[in-house]
Parts: C-alpha cells; sequence; structure tokens
C-alpha cells in the first residue's frame, strides 16, 4: 500500500503588518520531514546556515513545500513496517523583508531524509506507535538530525 502526501503554504501580511515568528512556516518532525528536529528547517543562506531575524533567532518562511511518500508492509495484527522518503523546503526573502526588495533575494533549500518505521496500532490509544529511524539524504553541518524519533499518531 502506498501513501503519499503534498503539501504547500503562503503567507503574507496586509494592511502594512509585519509577519512574526509564529506566523511563518517551519518544517522539521515526525509530522512533516521525518528525521529533522521538530521546527528545525528555516529559511537558508546559500551557505546552508540559517538567515536570523531582528532578534537572531532561526527565521521561518512566508513558504513552503513538502512532499511525503510511504510504502506500507501490513505484517499482521496491530504491526506495520513502512518506507518512506520525505522531503521539504522554507523559503522567504533572507533580508526578512519582501523578495522584490532591491536588498533581498529569496532563500531556502530543499532538504531530504529517507528511512523505515514501525507502526503499533494500540487500542486504547486509538492511534499508532511510532518508531521512526531516517537518514539525512543531503547533510549541512548547521542541521539538527536525529537518527531515532518516536511518537503517537499518524504522519499525515
Amino acid at each position: 500500500m502506498f501513501a503519499i502526501n503534498l503539501e504547500a503554504g503562503y503567507i503574507d501580511a496586509f494592511n502594512g503588518h509585519d509577519l512574526i515568528y509564529s506566523d511563518r512556516f517551519f518544517l522539521g518532525g515526525e509530522n512533516t520531514i521525518r528525521g529533522f528536529r521538530y521546527r528545525s528547517i528555516v529559511v537558508t543562506n546559500d551557505a546552508g546556515t540559517f538567515v536570523p531575524d531582528q532578534f537572531g533567532f532561526a527565521q521561518g518562511g512566508d513558504h513552503f513545500v513538502q512532499a511525503n511518500l510511504e510504502y506500507h508492509f501490513l505484517l499482521g495484527g496491530p504491526f506495520r513496517v513502512l518506507l518512506f522518503t520525505d522531503a521539504g523546503g522554507v523559503y522567504g526573502a533572507e533580508c526578512g523583508k519582501p523578495a522584490g526588495d532591491a536588498l533581498c533575494h529569496e532563500s531556502g533549500r530543499i532538504r531530504y531524509s529517507a528511512g523505515v518505521e514501525m507502526r503499533i496500532l494500540v487500542p486504547v490509544f486509538g492511534a499508532p506507535l511510532r518508531f521512526i529511524y531516517a537518514k539525512n539524504l543531503d547533510p549541512l553541518p548547521a542541521d539538527e538530525f536525529e537518527n531515532f524519533q518516536f511518537s503517537i499518531g499518524t504522519s499525515f
């Protein structure tokens, strides 16, 4: 059995307001790009390091793309093993202003992971226990990557 998830998002400020930190997009974690730490995929520059906001924190993007592909093996009973590959990126203007600004350019990159996951459906929870082993397919020095992750619930 195959499972496919495709997502994209775009956000823009209006009426002269700026986007605040929590309005922006971040990826990473067991429900987006597995293996990467939760919310660790942010806007990066050409060197692969994060683009800071005005307070020095990693800047989320004003748009993102994400794709997940899974192949499920039913083992019987509550057990399921699946192979997966995830890809996604967070994008924004490197200087924090709209990309049309003369001093700004679009920045970000696609991040990739692949691995294997075991799911055990526990009726008490009503959702599967997920044991995830992931491999970073394009490691960068600034990546926050965890090869092993655990979660309760579905992936997408």
